[in-house]
Formats: C-alpha cells, sequence, structure tokens
C-alpha cells in the first residue's frame, strides 16, 4: 500500500478508475438493479475521492531547502 500512494501516477490512475467506474454502478443502482449496486457505487466514489487527500496527508511532497 505504501508504494501505490509514492508513485503519483498510480494513485492517481487508481482514484481516477474508481470515479469512473462508480458512476454507472450508481447508475444501475438507483434505477432497475439491486440496491447492493448502489451502495458498492458509492462506496467506490468515497474511495476514489479520498485517495489524493489521503497521499497529500500520509506522503507531504518534499520541500526545497533553499
Amino acid at each position: 500500500m505504501k508504494a501505490l500512494f509514492k508513485n503519483r501516477v498510480a494513485y492517481l490512475g487508481l482514484s481516477f478508475l474508481l470515479l469512473m467506474a462508480s458512476y454507472p454502478l450508481i447508475s444501475i443502482g438507483t434505477t432497475e438493479g439491486p440496491a447492493w449496486l448502489w451502495w458498492l457505487g458509492l462506496a467506490m466514489l468515497l474511495l476514489g475521492a479520498l485517495i489524493p487527500p489521503a497521499q497529500r496527508v500520509l506522503f507531504p511532497p518534499a520541500r526545497d531547502p533553499g
């Protein structure tokens, strides 16, 4: 997990995939599908949205000494 947060492309890519995959699940879950799809989509949306802020809190960017 630590290696994922150190690689910027990896954590942003994972966050984007979670966000994009959540929208159809939420849509299907609210219209004709089972309710658990809505909850799964909502969880994926929240997780995808929380990855970038969590990365900044856990591994802050290095500062220039100058």
